[in-house]
């Protein structure tokens, strides 16, 4: 008996509740508890655990953020002085 189901189509980050019930000779169950799941969409933001100054650069350490459903798959770096634009 399969207890596994593919649900495809789906629009990202929409949230979608699910439930289960099972059938035998005598009838239907009683349904499941109801289960919410947000489709994959993009990652959290990654938190920056450390930085170091030495001398002319800058070192950086962060965590992988949490993925949302779907895997990270790169990351991108933003820098700006006090009165310029992010580049």
């Amino acid at each position: 008996m399969n207890t596994k189901y593919t649900v495809i189509g789906l629009e990202p980050g929409y949230k979608y509740y699910f439930k289960v019930s099972c059938e035998n000779e005598y009838g239907f169950s009683l349904d499941s508890e109801v289960f919410e799941i947000v489709s994959a969409w993009k990652p959290f933001p990654p938190s920056v655990l450390s930085t170091a100054n030495v001398n002319s650069k800058i070192n950086m350490n962060w965590d992988t953020p949490r993925d949302s459903g779907a895997p990270v798959t790169g990351y991108k770096l933003y820098i700006k002085t006090f009165s310029s634009q992010y580049v």
